[in-house]
């Protein structure tokens, strides 16, 4: 009798022992991850805060220290494809308390743009992974379905799409953690519609540079809720602070706690970032906090921004960064009561602005140059025929545009354009763009002076063209080229003729 009591109290006392083992939940644990890596957190994230082509590791030390095996690990290299796409390619180690699972995972997103400022993105995170039974450091939520423990070393593929709106600044999205999965071991699916992990999301990124949507320097705030089937929906909030030289970040989770973070950027292209999140509910008392570091390698600029032949392309936020950072130099490297020092260091940087200027508009006087020289070349042999069809197109009834001959010192450009919709005719250039973000600023930007602009994508090169007014003749054109479109716009502007085909 003593003997059945004593092994019905055993019974008992493990049974309120394991009823008091925190759950930690099945779901990735990537709330925290805001700029490299990003795109566990959502897939579309690769097409804007991967930096754009970069290798990074992200390794999450969950409630133990360093010493210990890892939580979660997530090596990834991402990169643009073009202006529209990406794709990201990675290795992950995630432990749920109870298993292991080891593998590869691949990303895509794509971008689509729509007026106003406006696009949809989509994107898909595909893991492919082997599952083994973990250390068993934590205790699993029983209320969530589980293999069987004897079913080891299981072959399984786990797919995430996500898809995103975003207007200007501001961003919104779903994200379908484990949306579709199956286990090649089992030949079955390895959950149920009622076990699928969801995250939902909304952020709002805030230059504090004239950059717009691709500032060095913001404030990005994110919320987000998580629905995961067996445990306690998480809600939270992570804002970054990002620079070209370092980024800090802080948020809450209504499960994880509250969290802190910090990084530098060095030698241009080297990042490494560390992270420490709090416990706040009682259940955590006990809980060591929970250590993140990120370190990551980028190739590419941040200003992925091409030139186009016989137009100048805007780049000269990178050079006024680095008198901007040369100023800063010299005031950290000088004590207050140097002031006359510091200030003549203030006016040596005007100074090389001011070189850098000049250099660049004898660049930019140069590259014109080049251009019609190159104009000339090509068309030298064709002049005779060009007169002639000049002189028959004199007619007064013929408005459809011809072969030019250029004027001299004249910016004056013909093709044939099959784009549906680009009817022939002499259009005033303004701008051209390969960047499809440049290119709706500056749209807004001549809108907001009170003109109506207007654009053509060239199918030879993929640019767009942006033009203050169509013509029908190519006197037209200069008259207006030669008035600065009646005085109301004084940048260069130059002559594209449209050609029939």
């Amino acid at each position: 009798m003593y003997k059945g009591l004593l092994i019905i109290a055993t019974g008992l006392l493990v049974q309120f022992s394991l009823a008091q083992d925190l759950v930690l939940p099945t779901d990735f644990r990537q709330h925290n991850l805001t700029e490299y890596n990003s795109n566990l957190f959502s897939p579309v994230f690769t097409l804007d805060r991967n930096n754009p082509e970069s290798l990074a590791l992200w390794t999450r030390w969950q409630w133990q220290n360093i010493d210990t095996d890892p939580s979660t690990l997530f090596l990834n290299y991402s990169r643009m494809l073009n202006q529209e796409s990406a794709l990201g390619i990675g290795f992950f180690q995630h432990n749920t308390g109870t298993y292991l699972h080891t593998g590869g995972a691949a990303n895509y997103a794509y971008v689509l743009q729509l007026e106003n400022q406006a696009s949809i993105s989509f994107g898909v995170n595909l893991f492919a992974f082997s599952r083994s039974l973990a250390d068993e450091q934590f205790q699993s939520d029983p209320g969530i379905i589980s293999p069987p423990v004897e079913e080891d070393n299981n072959f399984l593929i786990q797919v995430a799409p996500s898809l995103q709106f975003a207007i200007a600044n501001f961003n919104i999205g779903i994200m379908g953690e484990n949306l579709f999965d199956y286990n090649f071991t089992t030949n079955d699916r390895e959950t149920q519609p009622s076990e699928k992990i969801y995250l939902g999301y909304a952020g709002y990124l805030i230059p504090l540079d004239n950059g717009g949507t691709t500032s060095s320097k913001f404030v990005r705030p994110t919320v987000y809720y998580k629905n995961i089937p067996g445990a306690d929906d998480q809600f939270g909030i992570t804002t970054l602070f990002s620079t070209s030289k370092f980024w800090l970040q802080g948020g809450y989770n209504t499960f994880y706690g509250i969290s802190g973070g910090l990084g530098g950027r060095f030698f241009k292209n080297f990042s490494i970032g560390a992270l420490a999140e709090f416990g706040v509910d009682s259940s955590l008392d006990d809980r060591d906090p929970s250590l993140e570091i990120i370190t990551a390698y980028s190739f590419g600029q941040k200003d992925p921004r091409k030139k186009v032949v016989g137009f100048e392309v805007e780049d000269e936020d990178e050079d006024e960064i680095k008198v901007e950072d040369a100023i800063q130099e010299a005031e950290e490297s000088k004590p207050t009561e140097e002031a006359i020092a510091l200030e003549e260091a203030r006016e040596q940087a005007r100074q090389d602005q001011l070189e850098l200027e000049r250099q660049m508009e004898e660049d930019r006087k140069i590259r014109e140059q080049q251009v019609q020289d190159s104009i000339m070349a090509v068309r030298a042999a064709e002049i005779e025929a060009a007169e002639r069809e000049k002189a028959a197109a004199l007619e007064p009834e013929a408005e459809e545009p011809s072969a030019e001959q250029p004027q001299e010192g004249e910016r004056f450009e013909q093709s044939t354009i099959t784009k549906e919709g680009v009817a022939p005719g002499y259009y005033l250039i303004v701008n051209v763009f390969g960047n499809i973000n440049y290119y709706r600023q500056f749209m807004k930007k001549l809108q907001d002076q009170g003109l109506n602009p207007g654009s053509f994508l060239r199918p030879l090169n993929n640019y767009n063209y942006v033009y203050l007014e169509r013509f029908d003749t190519v006197d037209e054109a200069r008259r207006a080229k030669r008035s600065r479109y009646n005085g109301k716009y004084t940048d260069d502007i130059w002559i594209f003729a449209v050609l029939p085909d």
